[in-house]
């Protein structure tokens, strides 16, 4: 019986390769620099007791890799390689600390507004409570003196809101060091 054209397995193309493979489509072999396929394991033809193993396969037809099947463990255990002998320079070490110490001081510049910001809420809000507990003093009306007695209220616990939001941050740990102080 003739070859089709079509491949032997659904397993052979790419769109239905299976999703444990870790590196599919990140791969690319040296000679045409194309995506490579993931796929469960090799085309058992006849042969169906071969032992089953994931493999790629670059799918490009002008690739002299074509439809060669490259085991997982070797692509794998290579990029693994790459990864562990990859080590930044000392540069890239110091460069890193000056980028992280600047957003440490940007934030820490941030943080001392908002505390600014809510002491000066703080005081709005104190000086709006003693205006009307004068008017308390001078209201002769009940439903006056109730109306401002909930207002005062309302506004005693926005005071609470605010005066915790200003007062310093819990004590850092025994150990820490401040990041604006280190060189």
């Amino acid at each position: 019986r003739g070859r089709g054209s079509k491949p032997a397995r659904l397993e052979m193309k790419p769109d239905r390769a299976a999703p444990s493979h870790s590196r599919k489509g990140g791969s690319k072999p040296l000679e045409c620099q194309s995506a490579i396929a993931a796929i469960p394991s090799p085309p058992a033809g006849r042969r169906a007791n071969r032992k089953k193993n994931p493999y790629y396969l670059c799918d490009t037809r002008d690739c002299p890799s074509h439809r060669k099947s490259i085991p997982r463990a070797e692509i794998e255990g290579a990029f693994e390689e790459i990864v562990q002998s990859l080590q930044p320079t000392t540069k890239l070490f110091a460069l890193a600390k000056i980028m992280f110490r600047d957003a440490w001081r940007q934030r820490a510049a941030q943080a001392q507004e908002q505390l600014l910001s809510c002491k000066r809420e703080l005081k709005v809000i104190e000086g709006q409570i003693e205006n009307l507990l004068e008017r308390i003093v001078e209201a002769s009306n009940p439903a006056v003196i109730k109306a401002y007695e909930a207002r005062i209220e309302k506004l005693e616990h926005e005071r609470l809101l605010a005066d915790e939001k200003a007062s310093p941050p819990p004590c850092r740990r025994a150990g820490s060091r401040s990041l604006s102080n280190s060189r």
